[in-house]
């Protein structure tokens, strides 16, 4: 199995005045040109499928910011404990089970993770293990202050792992293989008179 499928995605943020106050006077979406995360598509929710090849995704958000006003990815901070600080991110991440559609709030998920940010805070790099089948629901946060916080705004896409880095793609395929074969050998042993008729 080959390494990580390394994708790039671009996070666009435009000026939204078709929204009156107090709505977020934003509009966002993200565009790849990667077939394996639903390439050529304008829109908000990733869909990942690895057809069994690789191992996982190492995913470059790349933001373009079309304000004019300097939104950035935040910083990738820690706690003393080492773990992800939630006030410092530039992201959360929730598995969700349908119809549950519902956002992360400072929540983290160790199948989609932020690893990095580079290119003054206008890149995001991010390891998707795709481990298993999941939906799931990310938040960026954009700040204008990305080294100190506190995030200015907040878009929450969506993402689906259609499939498993793993070698066979489900246990349900691994049972029906096995029945499969089980009923050859069943019905050629018939054939071949070895059972009484």
């Amino acid at each position: 199995m080959a390494d990580a499928k390394k994708v790039t995605v671009e996070v666009h943020i435009v000026k939204d005045s078709t929204k009156p106050p107090p709505e977020d006077p934003y509009s966002y979406w993200m565009e790849t040109k990667d077939n394996k995360v639903g390439g050529g598509k304008k829109g908000s929710k990733l869909t990942f499928n690895s057809e069994y090849k690789y191992k996982g995704f190492d995913i470059d958000f790349e933001l373009v910011d079309e304000t004019g006003e300097g939104f950035l990815f935040m910083d990738i901070g820690k706690l003393p404990n080492k773990d992800p600080d939630p006030d410092l991110a530039p992201m959360w991440v929730k598995a969700i089970v349908p119809p549950d559609n519902s956002c992360p709030n400072r929540e983290f998920w160790p199948e989609f993770t932020a690893t990095k940010v580079q290119q003054g805070n206008t890149t995001l790099k991010v390891h998707n293990a795709n481990s298993y089948v999941q939906e799931f629901k990310f938040a960026f946060m954009f700040s204008r202050t990305p080294h100190q916080g506190p995030y200015e705004i907040m878009w929450d896409p969506g993402g689906t792992n259609q499939n498993s880095n793993a070698t066979m793609k489900s246990p349900l395929v691994a049972v029906l293989v096995v029945v499969g074969v089980i009923a050859v050998a069943a019905f050629a042993a018939f054939k071949m008179g070895v059972f009484d008729r």
